[in-house]
């Protein structure tokens, strides 16, 4: 009965060690064909923060106005 179990964490222990291989070999490939395109930090930072901001601005306004 332990032999089994044994015998069966072994394997499992091979066949993820053949899959993190295959993978590390296959990786260098994996990145030379799908290359990210050439973003400038300005534009990403600008698309990404932009729209939070207009809406957080938008809301302090709606509650400055309730103020007065």
């Amino acid at each position: 009965m332990w032999k089994k179990g044994q015998i069966a964490i072994f394997v499992i222990i091979a066949l993820a060690i053949v899959g993190a291989i295959i993978v590390i070999v296959s990786y260098p490939q994996i990145s030379t064909i799908v290359s990210p395109k050439e973003i400038s930090p300005q534009s990403y930072l600008s698309s990404c923060i932009e729209p939070d901001v207009k809406e957080a601005v938008e809301a302090l306004a709606r509650q400055f106005s309730n103020l007065f």
